[in-house]
């Protein structure tokens, strides 16, 4: 009992430590949710730069193969386009302001809605990008 009370006090403490105006990311970069280290990427690369954390949110994006080598320049521009992954979608344009589900008999697909652009995606981008 006494080492999770430990545990949970140093736990607060590097929680804590991180409230500054630091961005809004991830806490591991072995994160579960591949679409949050995705955005990850977006927030240190573009939104607040950090050039160092944006080459280890990349490399392990790589080495999950969330986006493949031939994205990742159009990806750096902010540029997403028809057959994209929705991986590199979130890590050029972060995170959406809307994720609306669209169920069309057994199909699914995943409508990512920013403030003036919207694509849709199964896993990769299968709309043209309206703005």
């Amino acid at each position: 009992m006494k080492w999770r009370l430990t545990m949970l006090g140093a736990a607060a403490a590097a929680v804590s430590a991180c409230t500054g105006s630091q961005p809004q990311a991830s806490a591991s970069l072995f994160e579960p949710d591949s679409n949050l280290l995705c955005e990850d990427y977006y927030v240190y690369s573009r939104q607040s730069p950090d050039a160092a954390e944006a080459a280890k949110i990349r490399a392990e994006i790589e080495r999950r193969s969330l986006v493949p080598p031939n994205e990742w320049a159009a990806i750096d521009k902010g540029q997403i386009g028809v057959g994209t992954t929705q991986c590199g979608v979130f890590a050029g344009w972060g995170a959406p302001q809307a994720n609306n589900q669209i169920v069309q008999g057994n199909q699914q697909q995943i409508q990512l809605v920013y403030s003036n652009r919207t694509v849709t995606t199964n896993g990769r981008v299968v709309t043209a990008i309206s703005k």
